[in-house]
């Protein structure tokens, strides 16, 4: 089975913090400083002011849940869709992991 993302590359695109902020603070941070490519993964066992929707905390035991950003550059949606993408990758991640 051919690889789509060599493992020099997928080790290119996982960043792993012990403990940050927040993920989403930190990807925002790649994005703006150097625009990382798409797919970069940002993960931790633990973040102390992690950010859930509409201005709510995130708070997580460590190491108990996973946590992590995703970098993804949707240019074919337009903005108003976003939130849809990331409505069908949680109702995918929580189907896949539900078991």
């Amino acid at each position: 089975m051919k690889r789509l993302i060599s493992k020099d590359d997928w080790n290119k695109r996982c960043v792993f913090l012990r403990e940050v902020d927040s993920t989403n603070r930190y990807a925002l941070d790649l994005v703006r400083s150097e625009r990382p490519p798409q797919g970069t993964v940002i993960h931790t066992d633990y973040q102390v002011e992690g950010r859930g929707q509409r201005g709510k905390t995130w708070q997580a035991s460590p190491g108990m849940n996973a946590l992590f950003s995703i970098i993804y550059y949707p240019h074919f949606l337009s903005p108003a869709q976003h939130f849809r993408l990331n409505q069908k990758v949680s109702l995918a991640l929580f189907n896949a992991l539900k078991d």
